[in-house]
């Protein structure tokens, strides 16, 4: 029988909408904790992308300042050139790596998508002139690691916006899932002084 984080796999790609109602099969939406829960498992570090130059882009830079000061050792915000921490990542020694990004897969804006590295190419994922599959795949053989993503419905990326409050929410949900999975309780009051 499949394990529960292989049936996840095996699932269509799932969405949580920033109108934060209560999910259900019949609006093809899933709960964050629980998709990312049954994909999750063993030692993992976070692979923050994106820029915060360009609005809802910056979403990977915004979640890695959020968890930084608490995960150190298992944070890293590779900004617009993630490929530049293959060496750290390789020292982490973990079994999987998290990427966090902003994405267009043609959801709404703050939309949330938690898919495994192989589900990446076909979605229409990224708003990078590299391919984030591309970068996923590259960085699970060389590592010997499972990759998965979580990416966020970007509304606009032109230089100068801010960024949403939409994506600002998700973002925040990401974060404090992230910081639930790897130990740490929420701090949004701290993160809500320093916006």
């Amino acid at each position: 029988m499949a394990s529960r984080q292989e049936l996840w796999f095996n699932r269509p790609l799932e969405i949580l909408s920033p109108g934060g109602g209560e999910a259900t099969p019949s609006n093809g939406a899933c709960v964050f904790r629980e998709s990312f829960e049954a994909a999750i498992g063993g030692d993992f570090v976070v692979l923050t992308v994106g820029n915060d130059l360009r609005g809802d882009d910056g979403v990977g830079p915004y979640v890695a300042r959020v968890l930084a000061d608490r995960f150190p050792d298992r944070i890293f915000d590779g900004g617009q050139a993630p490929e530049n921490f293959l060496g750290p990542l390789r020292r982490s020694k973990a079994g999987m790596i998290v990427f966090v990004d902003a994405a267009d897969f043609g959801g709404m804006t703050g939309d949330i998508r938690v898919m495994a590295g192989d589900e990446v190419d076909g979605a229409g994922i990224s708003t990078h002139a590299a391919p984030l599959g591309m970068l996923m795949r590259a960085f699970a053989e060389e590592l010997n690691a499972r990759v998965l993503l979580i990416a966020v419905q970007a509304g606009q990326t032109r230089l100068g916006a801010a960024m949403s409050d939409e994506v600002r929410h998700a973002s925040d949900r990401v974060a404090e899932e992230l910081a639930r999975a790897l130990g740490a309780p929420s701090d949004r009051k701290t993160r809500e002084t320093e916006s």
